[in-house]
């Protein structure tokens, strides 16, 4: 994924060029279980973006490509950790 600053504008977009091979196993997959289908994250690790409202988060991503997300947010109120 490449981040790209939007001349004039502000804000970066994400650009996601294209989708190369995954990884695999060696182990045979048996034939008779059937296909499932799955979301497999890019990197294997979550892509985390500083959110700011008052800018726009673009992504670009190949036809055909999901993109999810998750918004987190601070609670208001401060709890204490647990000790042990």
């Amino acid at each position: 994924m490449n981040k790209e600053n939007v001349v004039g504008w502000g804000f970066t977009r994400y650009v996601v060029s294209e989708i190369g091979p995954m990884a695999g196993t060696r182990m045979a997959v048996d034939p008779n279980v059937p296909k499932v289908e799955r979301f497999i994250r890019l990197g294997g690790e979550p892509f985390l973006i500083r959110y700011n409202s008052r800018l726009p988060v673009v992504v670009y991503v190949p036809e055909g490509v999901d993109v999810r997300y998750r918004n987190w947010r601070a609670e208001p109120e401060l709890k204490k950790a647990k000790e042990g």
